[in-house]
């Protein structure tokens, strides 16, 4: 009797699990159907919607997981289409077009080795003409990515810009009284731009790099300087930077870069600055459209005149959403301080940065460009009255406050080549009328990529 109850009790939980397992398929067929109806249509997006919200409920079901990979490919929702594709795969290891999809999320991904071994597997399947032609334009793509990845690792550019400048020294707007020899500098300039990067492969996830810039600016100013002299040459600049970092992949998502960096400034010919200090990195990819980056840098800033010597700590933290496949939106905060030199007028400064950037490309080789930033400077000590035009008067506390915007366009004629035009304007508001000041300087430059 109790053998007989035990059989009854296993069939009937057999019984029911099968009729369980038949109205769970009967569900999914109907959603895969349902989204298959959205393709056709030409709504991906909508179709991914239909199917993810559903993915933990029937994940594991081969037609739901293909054609929610299928639908998220088309949907640009590349890291959650793979996840489902290879859950197929593994499953079935002979899906063909579950493997092409794959191919295509990860040729999105950029991630081109795995790309390149489903295509290796397909090749093995007699593929049907229509998938030979997709699979032979995945293969170019995956190409071209293993070429600029080359490239990459190892960059060059030189650029060239020409420009106009109605502010070259930062002149204050309206120059205190008793205070002389101070006048707004504007004058047409050209710059040149030598630098490049080379990263080398420590193990399949540590990297180690150099970069290193060369920058000089030219200014044409003609008779417009202090006193009416001829002094073209006032405000020019030189500048050599030098940076050796070592970036870890930690897990495909997460990313750390830790690295030495420095700099040689001169002005008018003579040397103004050396800067030396160290930097590290911590970047996060959330999603295919959200990633971050937190960076901590100290850097130590020796003047030629050694009362302006000051070490600058730095926070900052840019945030990048993807809002379309050509719209990216930047959240840029930094926080610093400045230890400075008991000598310099001023004193410590603490500084607050909050900026705003957009990147919209109207076509594959125009790209539209802006950024808003405001930023906040507070120094410690008061500053002496010969700042405000009045020798001997008292001290006063000094704040800045400035905002900057900035326009501009990216044409890329061809893969080694790029025209920008830019447009920028700075105001900044201080507490002291000789640090008040407005900038606007337009320019063009054209940048050759080896």
């Amino acid at each position: 009797m109790v053998r007989i109850t035990s059989f009854l009790s296993a069939f009937l939980g057999l019984t029911l699990f099968l009729g369980l397992s038949t109205v769970a398929s009967a569900a999914a067929d109907d959603l895969v159907q349902q989204a298959q109806e959205k393709l056709q249509a030409g709504d991906a997006e909508q179709a991914y919607e239909l199917l993810v919200a559903e993915e933990a409920e029937y994940a594991g079901n081969i037609a739901f997981d293909y054609w929610l990979g299928m639908a998220g490919v088309r949907a640009g929702e590349y890291g959650r289409a793979s996840f489902a594709l290879e859950r197929v795969i593994a499953e079935q290891p002979n899906h063909a077009a579950a493997r092409l999809e794959l191919a295509a999320a990860y040729v999105a991904l950029n991630q081109t080795e795995p790309a390149a071994q489903q295509l290796d597997q397909l090749e093995t399947m007699d593929p049907p003409p229509k998938a030979a032609d997709r699979i032979a334009e995945l293969e170019k793509a995956v190409g071209r990515r293993q070429e600029q990845t080359e490239r990459a690792k190892q960059l060059f550019f030189v650029t060239l810009t020409g420009g106009h400048d109605n502010n070259v020294g930062t002149e204050p707007d309206d120059t205190p009284a008793n205070i002389a020899g101070i006048s707004s500098t504007s004058a047409p300039f050209l710059d040149a731009q030598l630098g490049g990067t080379r990263l080398f492969n420590v193990t399949p996830s540590q990297k180690v790099g150099v970069s290193g810039q060369l920058y000089t600016r030219r200014h044409d100013s003609g008779d417009a300087n202090e006193g009416g002299s001829d002094d073209p040459g006032r405000f020019d600049r030189d500048v050599g930077m030098l940076t050796m970092n070592w970036i870890s992949d930690l897990d495909g998502r997460r990313e750390l870069e830790i690295g030495a960096e420095g700099s040689i400034f001169r002005l008018d010919g003579e040397d103004y600055y050396n800067r030396a200090g160290l930097y590290g990195t911590w970047r996060d990819w959330i999603s295919d459209a959200l990633d971050y980056d937190v960076t901590l840098r100290g850097n130590d800033f020796s003047f030629d005149v050694d009362s302006n010597d000051y070490f600058l700590w730095s926070l900052s933290s840019t945030l990048k959403y993807q809002v379309r496949p050509r719209w990216r939106l930047n959240l840029n905060f930094r926080v610093e301080r400045e230890d400075a030199n008991e000598d310099r007028v001023g004193g410590d400064a603490r500084g607050l940065m909050l900026g705003f950037g957009s990147r919209y490309a109207l076509a594959s080789r125009h790209v539209l460009t802006g950024s808003l930033n405001y930023e906040r400077t507070d120094y410690s000590d008061k500053y002496p009255g010969i700042f405000q035009g009045t020798p001997g008067a008292p001290g006063e506390d000094r704040s800045d406050d400035r905002y900057k915007v900035n326009l501009g366009h990216e044409w890329y004629p061809s893969n080694n080549w790029r025209v920008r035009t830019q447009v920028r304007y700075a105001d900044q508001e201080s507490t002291l009328d000789l640090f008040s000041y407005d900038r606007t300087s337009g320019s063009v430059s054209i940048t050759r990529y080896f």
